[in-house]
């Protein structure tokens, strides 16, 4: 196993807001159009700021900048590029961004730690068309010449300390903008019924609750352990990540998912949003391996 080490560095997400509402108003090929679009215009701005992308999870990039100021340009820069091509009044395509600057572990191409912890809360709280980070990544970036306003104090889960929360301000009237806290508050409730119900040759599992990680694979350490040959000892994960279930391909083949809509799914070495229901197969494609199909639901 690769060990970890730590780098300093600004972690950013960046998410579609509304993509499920997008998906019930323009169908799933015309709203996975506009998604994908919107997903490959972030990222080229952030490789325009030298930054890099860690992982895409559906309508959600994550990156890693090592400079605070290329972070918060690029930032700005993705919320006025998709103002000017895609409309101010098109409620469709509109991004929510988080940022944290500190230490992060960088392990196997990923980053873990408080940092991105932090960040993906950041995130978590911005509404469309907003960038929100903190007081310590809005100190670090001493070369952005852009603007923020303090908002007020966040309480996390296992901090003493409450973050101070700034909006970063990107568009000239955002002087104007509702203020997101009117008061301290604390960290927003995660969805406590959000889980994921699998069944595999009989047996159920359960993705939720304390539950936050399954491992999927032909190893004994697996929590869903398939018999087949097709399948990697540690083929895949299943987890949930600010409000998602999302499953995430580790395997040497790839894994194929099929909705109960009849739509294929192919993934391999990257990370796919699960919202509906069907059956996962490892290696080979569903129909070829229907003696090993996992079946999931998604419960809300």
């Amino acid at each position: 196993m690769v060990e970890g080490h730590q780098e300093i560095l600004t972690v950013m997400f960046a998410d579609v807001a509304g993509s499920t509402r997008l998906y019930d108003q323009l169908g799933d090929v015309k709203a996975e159009e506009r998604i994908s679009w919107v997903v490959a215009l972030m990222v080229a701005v952030v490789e325009r700021h030298e930054g890099a992308l860690i992982k895409t999870i559906g309508d959600e990039i994550m990156c890693r900048f090592g400079d605070p100021s290329s972070a918060l340009l690029a930032a700005c820069e993705i919320q006025q590029t998709l103002r000017e091509k895609a409309g101010a009044d098109d409620d469709h395509l509109k991004v929510r961004i988080g940022l944290q600057h500190g230490k992060s572990i960088v392990k196997e191409g990923d980053l873990f730690g408080d940092t991105v912890n932090v960040a993906a809360r950041m995130a978590g709280l911005a509404l469309a068309d907003q960038i929100i980070t903190t007081a310590e990544c809005v100190d670090a970036a001493q070369r952005a010449p852009v603007a923020s306003r303090r908002i007020n104090a966040l309480y996390v889960k296992g901090k003493e300390a409450p973050i101070e929360v700034h909006e970063v301000l990107w568009q000239p009237d955002d002087g104007e903008l509702t203020t997101l806290f009117s008061s301290p508050v604390k960290e927003a409730p995660k969805r406590e019924h959000l889980a994921l119900a699998l069944l595999y040759l009989g047996k159920s599992f359960r993705l939720g609750g304390e539950t936050s990680v399954l491992n999927i694979g032909r190893g004994s350490a697996c929590d869903v352990e398939v018999s087949s040959r097709a399948a990697s000892r540690v083929h895949a994960k299943l987890e949930i990540l600010r409000d998602k279930i999302v499953l995430v391909d580790q395997s040497t083949n790839g894994t194929f998912v099929t909705l109960d809509s009849g739509e294929a799914l192919f993934i391999h070495k990257e990370a796919l949003p699960l919202t509906r229901s069907g059956v996962i197969s490892l290696g080979v494609p569903s129909e070829e391996g229907a003696e090993h199909l996992i079946s999931f639901h998604c419960e809300y």
